[in-house]
């Protein structure tokens, strides 16, 4: 019933797929498909014929196809894994979370008392979203529809980073590249600046991205020449 209502809150234009796993797992489409009145309808009456009979918990193998997969562009990814159970390789999971963090966004939820605790938060953590319990009589779409709210807010996305620097010098940028900030997260680029120059020594970084098809710049002027007191 929450998969259902998931599915039918969903907005128009973005791209979604569903996976069922157990001790193997199976997706509905052979890729993710456009939103629309027609995919949805497909997806809903598959989702009514669904049966808890894929047996035990293992998500480390359907991970690993999702984000195998290209990302849409400008279609950021985000996932929302819902599981009743716990896992043998939790530290596999999170550091396959963790290594795709700068792709997407993981939404979690623990569903009954034998669900993992580690797992949910560990997997939300490290993939910058949420994670959500559901235990006793409480009803589960009132937690979903709240990460929903939280995954449907506009991400920065068509990130760029380019320097400004005196003759001489040049940027090697030790990060890998960003292509999406989700709001709420952050990012630290690291950067190895080297050359010599005679000019004064002063260099500038511009940021551009696009937000809600906004496009905006921000600039950083520093100086290559600290301050005494500094250390």
């Amino acid at each position: 019933e929450t998969l259902l209502l998931l599915l039918k809150s969903l907005p128009v234009g973005c791209y979604f797929d569903i996976y069922s796993f157990g001790s193997g797992f199976e997706h509905i489409f052979s890729q993710s498909v456009k939103y629309n009145q027609k995919t949805m309808e497909n997806a809903l009456k598959k989702v009514e014929k669904m049966e808890a009979n894929l047996g035990g918990t293992e998500i480390l193998e359907p991970l690993k196809d999702i984000y195998s997969k290209q990302s849409i562009p400008s279609h950021p990814r985000q996932l929302f894994v819902f599981t009743d159970g716990e896992v043998g390789n939790t530290k596999d999971v999170i550091d396959l979370v963790r290594k795709n963090s700068d792709s997407h966004r993981c939404f979690s939820f623990g569903i009954g008392e034998g669900a993992s605790s580690a797992l949910i938060s560990g997997m939300a953590k490290e993939g910058g979203g949420h994670p959500q319990f559901i235990t006793g009589t409480e009803r589960m779409q009132p937690k979903v529809m709240e990460s929903l709210r939280l995954a449907l807010h506009p991400a920065v996305v068509d990130i760029s980073i380019t320097w400004d620097l005196p003759k001489g010098m040049s940027a090697a940028v030790l990060s890998p590249p960003i292509k999406s900030l989700f709001q709420g997260q952050r990012s630290v680029v690291y950067a190895q600046l080297s050359g010599e120059t005679s000019e004064p020594l002063e260099g500038c970084v511009r940021v551009k991205y696009s937000l809600a098809g906004h496009l905006s710049t921000n600039q950083l002027h520093f100086s290559f020449k600290p301050a005494e007191d500094t250390g």
